[in-house]
């Protein structure tokens, strides 16, 4: 079945070049045109704030997983991580506090249903593809 538009002289504009009715190219985006830009960027300053109540439950857990986000958020009611802040994390030989870390800055007001629950059932296998991928030179 064929979507028709309810309005027949709908416009889709182009962005960046790209016409987004057809895909099709009408100038040439170089990624080196921005390079200056994308250098200058302050990636590593981009942070999240995560309440310890979102979390409550789950740093309630008598589990790896749960003593990390214990770790995280030591007595505070609020933490604050940024990807400088996870780079840090990525870098100890553990990395149940990276994960946990990176789970918060990904999701800083939580995750619906009970997807925390079924990564923290995994989190030993987690943490060894990460470990595994972490000591494979990159290609």
């Amino acid at each position: 079945m064929e979507a028709k538009s309810r309005n027949p002289g709908f416009f889709i504009p182009s962005f960046f070049g790209v016409n987004m009715a057809n895909g099709s190219f009408n100038q040439t985006m170089r990624l080196s045109e921005f390079k200056n830009l994308i250098a200058n960027m302050p990636v590593p300053y981009q942070a999240f704030a995560s309440k310890r109540a979102t979390w409550k439950k789950h740093i309630a857990g008598d589990n790896e997983a749960g003593a990390a986000l214990h770790a995280i958020f030591e007595k505070s009611d609020e933490v604050t991580l940024s990807r400088s802040d996870l780079r840090h994390l990525a870098s100890k030989p553990d990395l149940a506090q990276f994960v946990m870390a990176t789970i918060i800055w990904g999701y800083p007001q939580g995750m619906r249903g009970n997807h925390v629950e079924n990564m923290m059932g995994h989190f030993g296998e987690l943490k060894k593809l990460l470990v595994d991928a972490k000591t494979q030179p990159v290609a």
